[in-house]
């Protein structure tokens, strides 16, 4: 139901070339987020939980929690409280708060793992470069095919 999410790089390829293949300078990111960050570094969310420095709110409205610098360098990088997208997010709040309550199927459509996980076991998606490869067996990929994943995120 939602676009596909862009895989992108805490540190910039452009910045450090040797780390774009490195499993711990990888995310996941929306398009939009991705189009933004460009070539700048920010926190990453695996040591800085976005949850402890960002508070958003059922108007759409987001603010940095505690005054915290890394909170408001994701927003101002990000443009989080531009007015459209503050606009956006509190549609998609009321949207899926509605779907969630009178549309069960629906929200699940929504807020489930895709369909279409990438198996990183298989050829295509294997990579020398994987730093990490006990990891394969956590992946998302893996742990749904031993019905190890919530129906939603």
């Amino acid at each position: 139901m939602r676009e596909s999410m862009h895989i992108d790089h805490f540190e910039p390829q452009a910045i450090r070339k040797e780390l774009r293949a490195e499993y711990a300078n990888l995310l996941y990111a929306c398009p939009a987020c991705n189009t933004k960050k460009t070539d700048t570094i920010l926190p990453d969310p695996c040591r800085m939980p976005l949850a402890d420095c960002l508070q958003i709110y059922e108007d759409g409205r987001i603010e940095a929690k505690n005054k915290s610098p890394y909170g408001q360098a994701i927003i101002d990088e990000l443009a989080l409280d531009d007015p459209r997208t503050i606009a956006r997010r509190r549609l998609m709040i009321g949207t899926l708060r509605t779907l969630a309550k009178h549309d069960w199927p629906t929200f699940v459509k929504w807020m489930g793992y895709p369909k279409n996980l990438p198996n990183l076991e298989s050829k295509e998606n294997r990579s020398v470069l994987n730093d990490k490869p006990e990891g394969v067996q956590q992946s998302y990929f893996a742990r749904k095919q031993r019905n190890e994943l919530p129906e939603i995120y």
